[in-house]
């Protein structure tokens, strides 16, 4: 029975790589990020400050989405619109439009969630310090772990988080 080699991760800053890391090593680092406590905190007020920022989003996306429904309806339906205007907003808010309104505000945190980016991982940022101070690495950008698997050189096998 033959020992297994331990991984080797190459370590890329800016599509260049700046240096290696044995795995044991990698899972120190990380495990070095998890232990210290003000990350949670910083962590809790990143999720906190999304919640917030959907939630702002979502009071300026229906008001401007009514504006416009109702800008439109009066314009190219006018007799609709008087009459939604003389029975009341109750009878709108039971209509099916009410969950189209729903789904559409939905979509729309979800895109800008996709556009704006959602929640930062301080976790992954302060493994990434780490990672820079041990390979002594002080350019900034883009840091990429690959490991190529021995078992089959075409899949590098991704890190764990």
């Amino acid at each position: 029975m033959t020992a297994s080699r331990e991984l080797i991760w190459t370590v890329l800053v800016n599509g260049v790589q700046v240096g290696r890391i044995e795995d044991s090593r990698y899972q120190w680092l990380i495990q070095q990020s998890r232990r210290d406590r003000r990350l949670y905190l910083a962590q809790a007020v990143e999720v906190l400050k999304y919640a917030l920022r959907m939630f702002t989003l979502f009071f300026r996306a229906v008001p401007l989405f009514a504006f416009w429904a109702l800008l439109s309806l009066g314009l190219l339906a006018p007799d609709d619109f008087q009459l939604l205007i003389s029975r009341g907003l109750p009878a709108l808010l039971s209509s099916p439009l009410t969950s189209v309104v729903m789904v559409a505000v939905g979509l729309s945190c979800g895109i800008a969630t996709l556009v704006r980016g959602g929640v930062r991982n301080v976790f992954n940022d302060r493994r990434d310090e780490l990672l820079r101070r041990y390979l002594k690495v002080a350019i900034p950008g883009e840091l990429v772990l690959v490991c190529w698997d021995a078992r089959s050189a075409l899949h590098p096998v991704s890190p764990t988080p």
